[in-house]
C-alpha cells in the first residue's frame, strides 16, 4: 500500500469539521471510504495509524467483535492544527505537493515543512 497524502488530508478535514470537544469519532463512521469494502476500511485505518504515530490526533486503537482493528478518535493535536492550518488552502496544497513529488516521496513532516516554506516566501513571513 502506497501512503495516500490525499486521504491524509481528507481526513484531517473531516476531523476538524466534525470532531467537537469532549467527543469521539469511531474511524468506522468517517464518510472517507466505501462502507461495503473491508479493503478500503483498512486503508483508512492504516492512514489513520500514520496521523497517531505522528501525533496529528490522539486515538485509541481497538479490536471490534470479529478482530478487525478499529480506532476511537478523541482529538486532533496542536501538531495537528499546524497541519491543517499550513495545508488547509487548496492553492497551497496543490503548490506543496508538487513540490514535495519532485523529491519523489512524501513524510507528513515534509508536508508541514514545505507548506511553511511555502506560506514565508508567498506572504514573506
Amino acid at each position: 500500500m502506497k501512503r495516500d497524502v490525499e486521504l491524509i488530508r481528507n481526513i484531517m478535514l473531516h476531523l476538524e469539521e466534525h470532531l467537537v470537544p469532549n467527543s469521539i469519532i469511531n474511524a468506522r463512521d468517517l464518510s472517507l471510504y466505501d462502507k461495503s469494502s473491508n479493503e478500503e476500511f483498512q486503508v483508512l485505518l492504516e492512514h489513520i495509524n500514520q496521523l497517531l504515530e505522528n501525533e496529528l490526533i490522539e486515538a485509541k486503537p481497538l479490536k471490534d467483535l470479529s478482530g478487525l482493528r478499529e480506532f476511537m478518535i478523541f482529538r486532533i493535536t496542536s501538531k495537528g492544527y499546524d497541519f491543517l492550518d499550513i495545508l488547509r488552502n487548496d492553492t497551497v496544497w496543490k503548490d506543496v505537493k508538487e513540490k514535495a513529488s519532485v523529491v519523489g516521496g512524501f513524510t507528513i513532516s515534509l508536508l508541514i515543512d514545505l507548506g511553511k516554506s511555502y506560506l514565508k516566501l508567498k506572504f514573506g513571513l
